[in-house]
């Protein structure tokens, strides 16, 4: 497969922030098919996709994993570069007329500034898993008397690599590195075999990633949609943020960003200070999700990849007018610390989660400014019109 490349590009954040802060144009009807991973938050967007789509008088259809007659849709909108998608482009390639294809990358990528020798290393390390390069292993191992020996030299070849790896994409753990690597090589594959008409990302790094590589991508957030949570009561009430029941609410899981034993030390922390955290899976989602941002005063951050911005979820939580405290993140684009959201460093969380609790009115003052900017500027509305309008 022939890689793009390209140089020397320049865009500036502000004309683009402009753009997407603009009244959505209004557009020809359209018959939209959806396209998803079949995944709770895919979903979940998918949805509210729909809904905003069909209010503004297009007719749409969820495609999900289904069979896709094309010939029914003017454009199929791809909610991530998956397997699934991999099929229905297949399925699109062989009819004999097919609708436009746009695909909203809104997973991770690989950072804006990684190298070509470094990307050809992680590609490498990608491939660093026993099981998957010999499927057998796992049949042939306890009939091997030097297995472990064998294992053992593997794993050494693997860290010789693992090495390289993480000055390219500042210690990110190699099991992270393969999705946001192997999600590239799905898009490239895409582009250069001309299955997809255009690219669009929610990230700024995304962005810059996938220009970088000679794709030339736009920039259309996850904005705020009322699907994704609304806030308990009146939002503009006097003293909401006392009003809560739940102090810090932090996501974990198998791939989340915080350790059992970032949590453990994070709890003990706040449980010193007086303050108690509740915990939820990263796969938690929907009305679940919504009822816990709806009670949480504070949920707390820690950067999955240092070269992301903020999670989706987190403008969902100021949706929901809950205080957002991170750690700090190479680029918060649209975000802006002691504006939207405070950032700290990760030793420093559990003072700053005290400091916030003990001051509800300048809390409450900053969650608000957050409230505003999500549901009036950073809109899933405005997102659309740029994937649709472009």
């Amino acid at each position: 497969m022939e890689m793009l490349t390209t140089s020397g590009l320049a865009f500036t954040h502000p004309a683009s922030l402009a753009a997407i802060s603009a009244p959505p144009k209004r557009l020809e009807r359209q018959r939209v098919g959806i396209s998803f991973a079949v995944k709770g938050t895919h979903r979940e967007l998918a949805e509210a996709v729909r809904e905003e789509l069909g209010y503004r008088g297009h007719d749409v259809q969820m495609v999900g994993e289904q069979s896709l007659p094309s010939s029914e849709f003017d454009l199929v909108l791809l909610i991530n570069a998956s397997t699934s998608t991999d099929t229905l482009l297949r399925e699109i390639a062989s009819t004999s007329q097919r609708p436009r294809i746009v695909l909203w990358q809104t997973e991770t990528l690989p950072p804006p500034d990684l190298a070509p020798d470094s990307e050809r290393i992680a590609l490498t390390a990608s491939g660093w898993s026993l099981d998957s390069a010999h499927p057998l292993w796992k049949r042939l191992k306890p009939l091997v008397p030097t297995g472990d020996g064998l294992a053992r030299a593997w794993r050494n070849l693997q860290g010789q690599t693992s090495e390289a790896v993480d000055d390219a994409f500042q210690g990110v753990p190699v099991d992270r590195v393969n999705l946001v690597v192997n999600r590239w090589q799905r898009i490239c594959g895409y582009v250069a075999e001309g299955r997809v008409d255009r690219v669009v990302a929610s990230t700024w790094p995304s962005v810059e990633f996938l220009r970088s590589r000679g794709i030339a991508a736009d920039w259309a957030p996850v904005g705020y949609h009322p699907r994704f949570g609304t806030p308990s009561g009146d939002p503009e009430a006097a003293s909401w943020f006392a009003a809560k029941d739940i102090d810090v609410l932090c996501f974990s899981g198998k791939n989340g960003s915080w350790a059992e034993s970032e949590l453990n030390w994070l709890k003990n922390e706040l449980v010193a200070r007086g303050v108690r955290m509740v915990t939820a899976s990263e796969d938690c989602c929907g009305a679940d999700r919504e009822q816990l941002f709806r009670r949480a005063r504070i949920v707390v951050n820690a950067a999955q990849f240092p070269w992301e911005p903020l999670a989706p979820w987190l403008a969902i939580a100021m949706g929901c007018k809950t205080l957002v405290l991170s750690e700090a993140m190479a680029n918060s684009h649209p975000f802006h610390a002691g504006e939207h959201y405070v950032e700290c460093p990760r030793a420093q969380l559990p003072e700053a989660v005290a400091w916030h609790l003990s001051h509800p009115d300048y809390a409450q003052e900053l969650t608000t400014i957050a409230y505003r900017f999500v549901t009036r500027a950073h809109t899933l509305r405005k997102s659309l019109a740029v994937i649709l309008g472009g």
